[in-house]
């Protein structure tokens, strides 16, 4: 009788090893297929393809369902506790139709969430495209362009949104905005990320102004007498405060480094 309970419970364990084991083969052949690319989602024709089915098989069949008629890799990075990986599932409507999905998977490799965080739809016409970009380890960028398609089948765009997500330990959630008040010089400082190729067009003085701009916007008291004078007639400028740094959000933050990288 001994015997076979210890038989027993040897047969136990190696099938929870076998099947962890699996699980791991499963996860880091997934992964391989982001290892060699840093692309960009516009960049569809260098487009990694990751298998439909073994996608399926790691993230079920409710994320992955039967319409989808191939998956490519976009990018992905390691974060605390974990990994996020971004991919674009396609589905044979007319046109070019997919979706933009985020996973989060734990340092266990086992799916903590799964979001869609854009979609493309583009037909003869135009229609809407989205670029998705994982900007660290805690945010990433999605941008909404609206487009039309010219005779040349080039794409013209006529209107582009922002929309940032966190990503935390447990979640992918959408970040809310600040709207900046009305009167600001740069207001997009608030609403988006800006790049350093965009920044490094702009003159120093210009440069110094959409920095201070932030800082203003959250009501800090000026200690130099230049912005001091700069900012007063400002209608939307309350000084209230010496200190701002905990006021400004994780957009503004990031555009205040950059600012300052351009302007050296």
């Amino acid at each position: 009788m001994k015997t076979k309970l210890i038989f027993l419970l040897w047969v136990f364990v190696s099938s929870c090893v076998y099947s962890q084991d699996i699980s791991n083969k499963d996860f880091g052949k997934f992964k391989s297929f982001f290892e060699s690319t840093f692309l960009q989602p516009s960049q569809d024709c260098q487009k990694i393809e990751v298998p439909v089915e073994l996608s399926r098989k790691l993230l079920g069949e409710s994320i992955i369902d039967n319409n989808v008629v191939s998956i490519f890799a976009i990018e992905s990075i390691d974060v605390k506790n974990g990994s996020v990986f971004i991919i674009e599932a396609m589905y044979p409507e007319g046109g070019y139709s997919s979706s933009l999905l985020a996973i989060l998977f734990s340092k266990n490799e086992n799916v903590v969430e799964t979001k869609v965080v854009g979609s493309n739809m583009i037909d003869y016409e135009g229609g809407v495209r989205c670029d998705v970009d994982i900007v660290n380890d805690s945010l990433i960028e999605v941008i909404k362009k609206t487009v039309e398609l010219n005779d040349l089948d080039e794409e013209i765009v006529s209107k582009m949104d922002y929309s940032y997500l966190r990503i935390k330990e447990r979640s992918i959630s959408l970040i809310e905005l600040i709207k900046p008040s009305k009167g600001r010089e740069y207001p997009e400082t608030t609403v988006r990320i800006l790049g350093l190729s965009e920044l490094m067009k702009m003159d120093k003085s210009s440069l110094d102004i959409m920095r201070n701009e932030i800082f203003a916007s959250h009501g800090y008291i000026f200690k130099t007498e230049k912005w001091k004078e700069y900012f007063t007639d400002k209608i939307w400028y309350i000084p209230k405060y010496y200190d701002v740094n905990d006021k400004l959000s994780i957009i503004e933050k990031i555009n205040v480094k950059n600012i300052l990288k351009a302007s050296h």
